[in-house]
């Protein structure tokens, strides 16, 4: 069971990647990771989700992001110049928001599920860029069947 989850958050974070919309403005462009894809130009200061999912997790305390998409179903955003320290840091938070059920954490992801079956991914790689993604409970039950593999 536990290498099913897995594998599933780990097709979820790559399908993640490949998902949402671009959008644009006035900003920092950051270059493609090692994987060649372009994480998103003209990044921003003011960068965090309005809708209600975004406030469940801590507002990453970095300067410059942007919202991949946003959607009544949850959200993703990308954030530049974080560290692996940094980024450690902060899937610690989420965890203490309660992100902390069917939990996954490595050098370079965590996914984890909150009691209400909200579904967090959060993934870093190459050139510094953190990847955070949600998902609503009834879009992970009937878009992924993520929530009926980890139960």
């Amino acid at each position: 069971m536990r290498k099913i989850r897995k594998g599933v958050c780990i097709i979820v974070l790559w399908g993640m990647i490949f998902t949402g919309c671009a959008s644009s403005g006035g900003g920092k462009s950051v270059p493609s990771n090692a994987m060649g894809i372009l994480w998103g130009k003209d990044y921003e200061k003011s960068y965090w989700p309005e809708n209600e999912m975004a406030s469940l997790i801590p507002e990453p305390e970095f300067d410059l992001g942007r919202v991949e998409w946003e959607s009544e179903y949850g959200f993703a955003v990308s954030v530049a110049e974080i560290h692996e320290g940094e980024f450690n840091k902060y899937a610690a938070a989420c965890y203490q928001k309660g992100f902390n059920i069917n939990y996954q954490k490595g050098s370079a992801f965590f996914c984890a599920d909150n009691k209400e079956g909200y579904h967090l991914i959060l993934k870093t790689g190459e050139n510094d860029i953190m990847y955070v993604r949600m998902d609503s409970p009834w879009r992970c039950g009937n878009d992924w069947n993520v929530r009926e593999i980890h139960n």
